[in-house]
């Protein structure tokens, strides 16, 4: 369950996103990220997916650090938000 602070949400004009790392002892890891724009003036929209405005599905995790085009230190520092 995701819960929201809407005044917060509307100060970013209804926007967030969200990342995802998944993988297993196997297998590697896998990056998801999904940037999402809800109308705070219609809150139970009739398609939820209608709500995503940028999606980067699957991606291994090197393929998406490799797409930044930074070093290995900045991206750590972005990850730990530095």
């Amino acid at each position: 369950m995701l819960q929201f602070n809407l005044q917060e949400l509307a100060r970013a004009n209804g926007e967030f996103e969200i990342m995802m790392y998944l993988g297993g002892k196997t297998s590697p890891l896998i990056f998801s990220h999904y940037k999402f724009r809800i109308d705070l003036n219609n809150l139970s929209p009739t398609n939820v997916n209608d709500l995503i405005i940028e999606r980067k599905e699957n991606k291994y995790a090197f393929e998406y650090s490799d797409d930044l085009g930074m070093t290995e230190e900045q991206r750590i520092n972005a990850i730990l938000e530095r």
